[in-house]
């Protein structure tokens, strides 16, 4: 979904709107998206070594607290998508340039 964004962003800037503000909100939304990526990796390893450890519980508890994490990570991410998609659909991005065309 970040990258169809991505591409509306850039067709929207070659026609002229300012979507600096945006590309930010596009990398924090990316960022957010790569540390659930990680974490959910970490979580992973520590769910499939759990059984066998000393402690089961602690390890499912670290694996859990992960998955909180991601849970996290991914709703900010989708927050910062969201808003660049309502800003997008505002049409406010695009100068009105063309207010004399219409007479």
């Amino acid at each position: 979904m970040a990258n169809k964004i991505e591409d509306r962003m850039t067709r929207l800037q070659e026609e002229g709107a300012e979507v600096t503000a945006l590309r930010l909100l596009l990398e924090e939304a990316r960022s957010g998206i790569s540390r659930a990526d990680v974490a959910l990796d970490t979580a992973a390893a520590e769910l499939r070594v759990a059984p066998d450890t000393d402690n089961p519980v602690d390890a499912l508890g670290n694996a859990r607290t992960l998955l909180e994490g991601i849970k996290t990570a991914l709703r900010e991410a989708h927050a910062a998508l969201v808003e660049i998609v309502v800003e997008i659909k505002k049409g406010q991005l695009i100068p009105n340039d063309n207010e004399d065309d219409s007479e």
